[in-house]
């Protein structure tokens, strides 16, 4: 709900049946896909925006999957409130 709240669209049929939950990622401006990619990125390959946000969660310790156009988290019951908050808040920073 609180991603559905920023106004991305969440591409898992309602109701959803289960944790997973697919996402489609927000519209993010070039130069922020650039910074997001990180400077590891060879200046060679460009990477998709999708792979962009991914690797960048990736790298704030943020465990999710790129499926289908979209990004799939799988919380579990190990996850706590404060996980998903977290998640919540750096899909926000990306708007």
């Amino acid at each position: 709900d609180g991603l559905e709240r920023l106004g991305l669209i969440i591409a898992t049929p309602r109701p959803i049946r289960s944790g997973i939950v697919a996402v489609t990622p927000p519209v993010v401006d070039s130069d922020r896909l650039k910074a997001l990619a990180g400077s590891n990125s060879p200046s060679n390959v460009r990477l998709s925006p999708l792979a962009a946000i991914h690797r960048w969660l990736e790298s704030e310790g943020v465990v999710c999957s790129p499926r289908e156009g979209a990004l799939r988290f799988s919380p579990h019951f190990y996850n706590d409130d404060r996980e998903v908050d977290r998640v919540i808040d750096l899909m926000a920073s990306l708007l």
